[in-house]
């Protein structure tokens, strides 16, 4: 399984709008996706504008066909219109100690 890590900064007076963009329209389009396993939406505890985004997939080959979708085309620059500032950072998961 890989995990992606994105960090986001929303732009000024926009932080509310994170979690109706991430809930209305970047989860329905990524579930819909194969090998798809999670998404979750993370908000700094110091800094309530500056959020995470974390996604599960079975594959790297699964989540690069996701970014390659129209459903990815679709949502992401709704995400993409929130946020000031974007980075991410992959990473295949080699250990899951799920309690």
């Amino acid at each position: 399984m890989i995990t992606l890590h994105i960090t986001l900064q929303a732009k000024p007076g926009r932080a509310a709008e994170v979690l109706r963009v991430f809930t209305e329209a970047y989860v329905p389009a990524i579930r819909r996706q194969r090998g798809f396993r999670r998404a979750m939406l993370l908000r700094e505890h110091e800094r309530s504008d500056r959020f995470g985004i974390d996604i599960y997939f079975e594959t790297e080959a699964d989540r690069l066909r996701w970014v390659a979708s129209a459903d990815h085309g679709a949502a992401w620059p709704r995400v993409e219109a929130v946020a000031q500032q974007i980075s991410w950072s992959g990473y295949d998961i080699l250990e899951d100690a799920e309690v």
